[in-house]
């Protein structure tokens, strides 16, 4: 999926990706198998989906931040991305 090529989003696309991000529960199938991944990377993902912090998931799953900051490198790798908003962006694109 190619993105945008300025870094500003319009105002109907924040809000059609924050209402995507509130209703999704859990990670398509299909968005796991594109992007291969683990099920401890499919947990973060949809935490930083649905808008938590990388220390609210390592809170939630018992897991030390450093664990969660090094699978978070490793979406934004499998994921072609830079950024959180990006990774945000192109699996909610993915899960369409």
């Amino acid at each position: 999926m190619a993105l945008p090529s300025n870094d500003w989003l319009r105002s109907d696309e924040v809000t059609s990706i924050f209402e995507a991000s509130a209703e999704l529960k859990v990670l398509p199938t299909a968005v796991v198998q594109q992007f291969k991944l683990t099920k401890e990377e499919s947990v973060l993902c949809l935490g930083l989906v649905q808008g938590k912090s990388i220390d609210d998931v390592a809170d939630e799953v018992h897991q030390p931040r450093e664990i969660l900051r090094h699978q978070f490198h490793t979406l934004l790798e499998k994921t072609g991305t830079d950024t959180e908003a990006k990774l945000v962006t192109v699996v909610l694109s993915s899960a369409e």
